[in-house]
């Protein structure tokens, strides 16, 4: 059975034998302002280590499919998508927002005002401080050497410094460190350890500049928004919409033009040009069957040489008769 108990900490201790969770929790439940959809799962039993309850703080916004394993120590405002996985031995900090799709692994760190969007991945004992920013897709790794005993034994994700804001589909390898207020661009591989405060992209990643000489936000948006429509051609002058073109720029309906502007159905060629089907050979040229060698020169079988032509093995033949080996002969 499950202590609904209400302490500050809003901790859940596991007794007896029943091991499945609890499948909802209504709002308010057990006096600590939990909001849960259906098929919410509280408390799943860990499978590393002994039993152990589950301490989850005030006001949690629980979407359906979110589990969270025992063993783990989540402050107030937790806030998650639909499917989202927290496993076991994390200590997560208040205000921290977890997107749908996304696993956090047991072992992690994560500050205070966290944001990891959809679909990412946060490996085994990855350190996130507070007010990072994790954009969709962000892959965290933490094994060296895959499938090697001694690897695992030392695993370990990369730390994430304060503020530091990653890119969609960044991956980001074991042992890394990012510093405070770094900018990983989108689609980067970070490989080695990223300053504070640097703008680094590219696989592998590596600093370009500092996030302070950025340009304004306010001047980026500008900047982007003078850009020319993909549409508009850079050449040449630009073309009305069609929809502003004067009557005769216009092109009439196909069905309104005159039968001299139409174009024949492509499926159809010109009735002055028929091509013969391409299965049937011309009549003037008949080919005899392949199968059928011409009238009056019978080939011998190949399997039976000329009568009287037998040459000699290569072994028995005179050294003139001998062909020389490939790697001696010229103009080959």
């Amino acid at each position: 059975m499950i202590d609904r108990s209400q302490t500050g900490t809003g901790r859940i201790d596991r007794t007896g034998t029943d091991r499945a969770g609890i499948d909802r929790a209504g709002p308010n439940w057990a006096g600590q302002g939990w909001v849960t959809d259906e098929g919410v799962r509280i408390g799943y039993p860990a499978g590393r280590g002994p039993g152990r309850g589950l301490q989850l703080g005030r006001d949690a916004r629980l979407r359906s499919g979110t589990v969270l394993y025992d063993g783990s120590k989540i402050g107030a405002n937790l806030e998650t998508g639909h499917g989202v996985v927290i496993r076991e031995e994390c200590i997560i900090g208040e205000h921290v927002s977890v997107w749908s799709n996304t696993v956090v692994d047991y072992g992690c760190r994560i500050g205070n005002r966290v944001k990891i969007h959809a679909n990412c991945y946060i490996a085994q004992f990855t350190w996130l401080e507070d007010d990072v920013f994790l954009a969709p897709g962000v892959t965290i790794a933490n094994d060296l050497y895959p499938g090697d005993t001694r690897s695992a034994q030392l695993m370990s994700g990369p730390h994430i410094g304060a503020g530091a804001q990653i890119g969609v589909n960044v991956t980001i390898l074991p042992f890394v460190h990012i510093g405070a207020g770094a900018m990983i661009g989108s689609g980067s591989v970070v490989t080695r350890d990223i300053p504070a405060g640097m703008v680094a992209y590219g696989n592998p990643a590596v600093p370009h500049r500092r996030v302070a000489d950025l340009p304004e936000i306010g001047q980026r948006v500008a900047d982007l928004s003078e850009r020319a429509p993909l549409t508009q051609s850079s050449s040449g002058p630009e073309r009305a919409l069609l929809a502003d073109r004067s009557p005769d720029t216009q092109r009439a309906p196909l069905a309104d033009r005159s039968p001299g502007t139409q174009r024949a159905p492509l499926t159809q060629p010109p009735p002055s040009t028929p091509r013969a089907p391409l299965a049937q050979p011309p009549p003037s040229t008949p080919r005899a069957p392949l199968a059928q060698p011409p009238s009056g020169t019978p080939r011998a079988p190949l399997a039976q040489p000329p009568s009287g032509t037998r040459r000699a093995p290569l072994s028995e033949r005179a050294p003139h008769e001998q062909r020389a080996p490939l790697t001696e002969r010229t103009g080959r």
